[in-house]
């Protein structure tokens, strides 16, 4: 009986554990960018269905998009090439807490040629680097909930400066493409598996 007494405890505490470090991961709210299409989505995920509110302000605070959101999670991509150039905020809101996650929009000559691209056309997915841009580079694809699910190593060389990778071996809707250089993460994108 002390045994199962000792054991049982043992389980308990470690599930209480568990549970509190999971608590502190969750909910996961991230704005993935794209500043050169000015396309930003927003995603959100909690282990409980939550009620959230996705807000796009100017900077004096007037709001040009709201939407709300009833479950577990969602993905929604924000086409912004109608609105002029300037400061805005995603805003997102669900139960007593507000995140803000400023974004610039910029006219595209006033971007830096990005020195990586990802151009996804399911089920291929295209990762393109500019001529000066020869470094080693790690492409991690990863779940929703940031998960690694394949890691691609490639030493890009001039003349091949294109990276195709097949998508139709990963299951869902959406993967997180992430391209490292050098430790950095350079590009963060999240692609469509349809």
């Amino acid at each position: 009986m002390k045994y199962f007494t000792v054991s049982f405890f043992a389980i308990l505490t470690f599930s209480s554990i568990a549970v509190n470090a999971q608590e502190k991961e969750w909910p996961i709210v991230k704005v993935y960018r794209n500043d050169l299409k000015k396309i930003y989505t927003v995603f959100f995920a909690d282990t409980i269905s939550k009620n959230v509110t996705v807000s796009l302000v100017d900077k004096r605070g007037s709001s040009i998009i709201e939407e709300s959101f009833d479950g577990k999670g969602f993905s929604k991509p924000y086409g912004l090439s109608e609105l002029r150039n300037g400061s805005y905020s995603f805003i997102v809101t669900f139960d007593d807490t507000r995140i803000e996650e400023p974004i610039e929009l910029k006219n595209p000559k006033d971007l830096i040629e990005p020195s990586v691209i990802i151009e996804s056309d399911y089920p291929s997915l295209k990762i393109r680097l500019t001529q000066q841009n020869t470094q080693p580079v790690n492409i991690l694809i990863m779940n929703l909930e940031e998960e690694l699910l394949k890691m691609y190593y490639w030493e890009p060389q001039p003349g091949l400066m294109e990276k195709e990778i097949n998508l139709s071996s990963f299951e869902g809707y959406e993967v997180i493409v992430q391209v490292q250089q050098e430790g950095e993460d350079d590009v963060e994108e999240i692609v469509n598996l349809y």
